[in-house]
């Protein structure tokens, strides 16, 4: 499970808040829905390129750790934090909106 630090410096990552942003709009939400979500998005539970549980603030947190100056910075490289992951973040975060809207009615 990520950290507090983690959950709080990969939903500030202007580079990661980009991309996850664009992924995002691909699917019909729009920059508000994206900045409104973006911790839960960040937290969301997914399953990561190994098949394990994971999440994207896991995975940043992961790449914080190890970066090196050579390689791009963690929130802008895919090869650390792939489409993948963030579409089925974004999908997730998506789900747990409709489930909470669900209880409510």
């Amino acid at each position: 499970m990520a950290t507090s630090a983690q959950l709080i410096s990969s939903a500030a990552d202007e580079h990661l808040r980009a991309r996850i942003a664009a992924m995002a709009q691909a699917v019909g939400h729009d920059t508000m829905w994206t900045d409104i979500r973006m911790g839960q998005i960040v937290a969301a539970g997914i399953t990561g390129p190994d098949g394990s549980p994971t999440t994207i603030a896991d995975m940043y947190g992961c790449a914080t750790a190890t970066w090196d100056p050579t390689k791009p910075l963690p929130g802008m490289n895919p090869a650390v934090i792939t489409d993948k992951a963030i579409a089925a973040a974004i999908e997730a975060a998506g789900k747990a909106l409709d489930a909470a809207n669900a209880q409510q009615a």
